[in-house]
């Protein structure tokens, strides 16, 4: 009996040993799974934590215009690949742990996909542009938009920007960009296009024009690439005023030339013409009323009286009963007109009015003769009729002297019409002048 107690507490005893042992060993292993399972969670939320710091990172950067787009969708990339890791792992975590762990990540998940859509908003933006960081400064100094790019595609980017999901992040800063990259290819096609239309057409204008077209170019150091075709049209105005400068100079002295030639000329016909005047007048007896040319007018009359010989009677102008439009009328008076042409003497007595060849304008009355007897009849404020056309006498000159200074005083006046006579039979007689229009 005593041997049957003995060996009921001695198993007993073993029993309540092993209960023991295997509580402390079931124990242990909870506790070592808790150990484990905090350390891993620690470790994935460090790992969260680096990510968030990466993003936080990029933002900064970005804002400050300090990080390329290439570089932020690298590191972009490889923080999404982080976050595929972390999110394998969890599934070793107890299932409150893998639940906090899991809810940081898809923060961290959505911001890196909001971050890669903005960073795809610059990348469409600096497709435009040579520059590949874009600061306000960028857009006001050195921005330069490529070559090969056309309105088309920035208009088309700007859609791409306004449906993007982060578009209303960037409105300002997307809206200014597109709106700096339109002004610069329409200021720079503008110099373009105007330099087609216009190449080699040298003028003060031109040069003023495409001056302003150039200092419209945004930004101001794009205006640079116009200098050349500036300095071209500037060169080539130059060149072109002193090419017309030297062909006006050379006209000039042509002219010149041809004046003093012509001066020659007309001084020796004067005085030959004088000298066959005064011979005429000493064997005819004629009155003479010379024809002016471009530099010397002439009219000196003289009456057979001046030569010893007895001057007819002038006639009285008869009145034309008939009104008469062709010819030279005047207080009804009619002449017919004749043509003269050269220096000389027109003759006395006749009938007719002279109009002078080289200067139809101007016409030609004989002192000796009824037009030059009528003549006188006329002032300031009477009217002729010549060839159907009525002119206005509006000033009168007398003793005019008959020398070289007599065509420039004819001309002086600016008349439509004027006509002469002597004042004397003198053979040098000064000329009466009217000037009509």
């Amino acid at each position: 009996m005593k041997s049957m107690n003995r060996r009921n507490k001695m198993i007993f005893k073993f029993i309540v040993t092993v209960s023991i042992v295997i509580s402390s060993a079931a124990g242990a292993y909870v506790y070592a799974e808790s150990v484990k399972d905090a350390k891993l969670k620690k470790d994935l939320i460090a790992e969260q934590v680096m990510i968030h710091h990466s993003i936080e990172e990029i933002q900064q950067d970005k804002q400050e215009g300090f990080i390329l787009v290439s570089e932020a969708k690298k590191i972009i990339e490889n923080q999404a690949i982080k976050l595929g890791t972390i999110e394998g792992r969890m599934t070793a975590l107890a299932p409150k742990s893998a639940q906090k762990v899991r809810q940081q990540n898809d923060n961290l998940a959505k911001k890196l996909s909001d971050l890669s859509n903005l960073t795809q908003i610059y990348e469409l933006q600096n497709s435009l542009f040579e520059t590949k960081i874009l600061t306000p400064e960028d857009l006001n100094q050195t921005a330069k938009l490529k070559e090969d790019v056309t309105l088309d595609e920035i208009e088309a980017i700007a859609i791409k920007v306004k449906e993007n999901p982060q578009a209303t992040l960037v409105k300002e800063q997307s809206e200014a960009v597109i709106e700096f990259a339109i002004k610069q290819f329409e200021t720079k096609n503008a110099v373009k296009e105007w330099l087609l239309k216009n190449d080699q057409q040298y003028s003060e204008k031109n040069v003023q024009i495409l001056s302003d077209l150039v200092k419209q170019v945004v930004p101001e150091s794009e205006q640079a690439g116009f200098e050349d075709a500036l300095r071209k049209f500037e060169k080539g105005l130059a060149e072109k005023v002193a090419k017309e400068k030297a062909a006006q100079e050379k006209a000039a002295q042509e002219k010149a030339e041809k004046e003093r030639i012509a001066l020659e000329n007309v001084n020796r016909a004067v005085a030959n013409a004088s000298q066959t005047t005064i011979t005429e007048i000493e064997q005819n007896g004629y009155s003479q009323t010379n024809a002016p040319n471009q530099d010397v007018p002439a009219g000196a009359t003289s009456t057979p009286a001046a030569n010893g010989q007895a001057a007819p009677s002038i006639p009285d102008a008869a009145p034309v009963q008939e009104v008469r439009t062709d010819g030279f009328n005047f207080n009804g008076n009619h002449f017919d007109v004749q043509s003269f042409s050269g220096l000389g003497a027109v003759p006395q007595w006749t009938p007719y009015i002279y109009q002078w060849v080289e200067d139809p304008s101007h016409y030609l009355i004989e002192k000796a003769s009824s037009a030059g007897s009528a003549i006188w009849q006329l002032g300031v404020g009477d009217t002729i009729q010549l060839d159907g056309q009525t002119y206005t006498i509006f000033h009168v000159m007398r003793h005019v002297p008959n020398d070289d200074s007599a065509y420039p005083t004819l001309k002086s006046q600016g008349a439509t019409v004027t006509w002469q006579t002597c004042e004397s039979a003198s053979a040098n007689s000064d000329l009466a002048i009217w000037f009509a229009r």
